[in-house]
């Protein structure tokens, strides 16, 4: 008889907590639309992660189960009532309602058309849209294996005897090299600049002068390297057609924003309103007396232009 009390108080709760939407429940309920509420205000990338694993949306719904638990034992102890509560929430409300604020007038600032000031702007800009000097490399990696670096050199200078004897690198590096990523592919690490490798591989390869140069045999924390040159990129200006779109956006970008703070400088100028410098002052030494009492309540007197004006 117990059982099946319990049974139909389970399908009774599950019936409730199907027609209030609800996800989980309790005495507290998490709905359909508080879950479809905090998706909503994940950044982009948490939200990707999120929708493609089913489980990160039961934890999600539990997070805000716990929530909800929490939140209902502040209204039952009635803190939101104090007035330091109703203080941090005015604070808290206000910032969001700002944010909401700036959103709507950039949402309402019409951008012109950047067609032709993108073109001024890679024309007097040049220095923003280069592409650097670029160098494509083969390589074989020979690692160092239980503290025998000597034989580990020695593997690598004859492999290096080898290319530079007329055997193909390519083959080479599919048959010896010790780098997962690159073997298989004859050692083919494509086109890449300054900064993306290991100082000593770099100045090894940007100190080459030709394509189909080889380099004397050079030593990393990866182990030992032999490497050959396969082609040279000088620098260059990037074409504006390619470089166009890019262009227009950041245009597009800082006009909302210049338009923007110039709204906010217009709206909020003091200079517009009557300062009462009688009141401020009294305030100030209010609040100088109020927190003077610890070190961190050191005050500078009063400016003069705050005293007087």
């Amino acid at each position: 008889m117990y059982k099946l009390a319990v049974t139909l108080c389970l399908v009774i709760s599950a019936q409730v907590l199907a027609e209030e939407g609800g996800l989980i429940g309790g005495d507290q309920v998490v709905t359909e639309e508080m879950f479809l509420d905090e998706v909503a205000s994940l950044s982009s990338d948490q939200r990707r992660l999120l929708l493609a694993n089913q489980g990160k949306a039961i934890e999600l719904v539990n997070s805000l189960y716990r929530r909800e638990k929490l939140l209902a034992e502040v209204r039952a102890r009635e803190i939101e009532h104090s007035a330091e509560a109703q203080k941090a929430i005015r604070r808290v409300a206000d910032q969001v309602l700002l944010r909401m604020l700036m959103e709507q007038v950039r949402s309402e600032i019409s951008v012109p058309d950047f067609q032709t000031l993108a073109k001024q702007y890679y024309m007097t800009h040049p220095e923003e849209y280069r592409q650097p000097e670029m160098r494509r490399a083969r390589h074989l990696l020979i690692k160092v294996k239980d503290c025998h670096k000597d034989e580990a050199r020695k593997e690598a200078v004859a492999l290096l005897s080898r290319a530079r004897g007329g055997e193909d690198f390519a083959a080479l590096a599919q048959a010896y090299s010790q780098d997962p990523g690159s073997a298989s592919k004859g050692g083919d690490l494509g086109w890449f600049a300054r900064g993306k490798m290991v100082k000593p591989f770099e100045e090894a390869v940007f100190g080459l002068q030709a394509s189909g140069e080889l380099a004397d045999v050079v030593e990393t924390d990866f182990g030992f390297h032999v490497i050959k040159l396969e082609g040279i990129r000088a620098e260059s200006a990037l074409p504006f057609d390619e470089v166009k779109p890019t262009i227009i956006g950041k245009l597009s970008r800082d006009f909302v924003r210049d338009q923007t703070e110039l709204w906010k400088r217009e709206k909020t100028d003091p200079a517009k309103a009557t300062a009462n410098t009688a009141a401020i002052a009294a305030a100030y030494e209010k609040a100088r007396t109020q927190y003077s009492s610890s070190p961190e309540g050191q005050i500078l007197p009063l400016e003069p232009s705050v005293e007087q004006k």
